[in-house]
């Protein structure tokens, strides 16, 4: 680049070229990463499509572990509330004796 002309290149110039370089570094590894991204999508996609099939036993076996699931919530909760209005009678009830 300064072959052409006849001044030494100052140290904005190198500097200039360094980060003009770093920016192709960056910009070549944001593209691989850019690339490799699209693959891990399109695995996931595949495997996602393949989860999916409804005759696939492991797909109705998560289901049943997903309603089972939903159904231990549902009893955790609601053995919360009991408790806690259970709570709240005994005290009721120690406030009452009293």
């Amino acid at each position: 680049m300064y072959e052409s002309q006849d001044q030494m290149p100052v140290a904005a110039d190198i500097e200039r070229e360094q980060t003009l370089q770093l920016s192709v570094d960056i910009d070549d590894q944001l593209n691989s990463m850019t690339t490799t991204l699209k693959e891990t999508v399109e695995k996931l996609n595949k495997a996602q499509v393949d989860v999916a099939d409804e005759n696939n036993p492991m797909v109705q076996i998560m289901k049943v572990l997903n309603v089972h699931h939903n159904s231990l919530q549902w009893i955790e909760g609601s053995a919360g509330r009991i408790n806690s209005e259970i709570a709240q009678l005994s005290r009721k009830l120690q406030d009452s004796t009293i």
